[in-house]
């Protein structure tokens, strides 16, 4: 049992010599404590990520409700909207508009603009753009956050 745990240690391992192209998908601890997690990351592997990154994707909620929310640093703007507007967004079970099209109803065309307070801040305070999906800002969805402190 004991080499077995071993190996899986070893394998598990993050080595970024083995990486030539790359898509990181990584799951942050204590954001809400300090975003520890992410800037303990980007500070190990800065001199990695500023020869390699091209930029930082933050999905800080996955699924909050039907109105979509985008932030970004302006180098992704137009890309991030090219995005958007090839995928078709499940709106009420119909099939019949872009993710753009959902956004663009309740933001107006604005995309946000990145600040801090979320896992992004470390990516971009070291220069690595980047792009977020935060949650809606006028969701008639209550969070778990919402609910506890009602």
């Amino acid at each position: 049992m004991e080499a077995k745990t071993k190996h899986v240690s070893r394998t598990a391992r993050f080595d970024v010599n083995l990486l030539t192209r790359s898509s990181v998908l990584a799951s942050w601890d204590a954001e809400e404590y300090g975003l520890i997690g992410s800037t303990e990351w980007v500070e190990e592997y800065i001199n990695w990520l500023t020869e390699t990154a091209v930029a930082y994707l933050n999905i800080d909620v996955a699924v909050s409700g039907p109105r979509p929310d985008l932030s970004a640093t302006p180098e992704l703007h137009t890309i991030a909207l090219e995005l958007f507007e090839k995928v078709i967004h499940p709106n009420d079970g119909a099939f019949n508009i872009s993710l753009y099209d959902a956004w663009n109803e309740v933001s107006e065309g604005n995309v946000g603009v990145l600040g801090s307070g979320s896992d992004y801040t470390a990516f971009l305070h070291k220069g690595i753009s980047s792009v977020s999906q935060p949650p809606p800002k006028r969701s008639h969805f209550p969070t778990f956050l919402v609910e506890l402190h009602s």
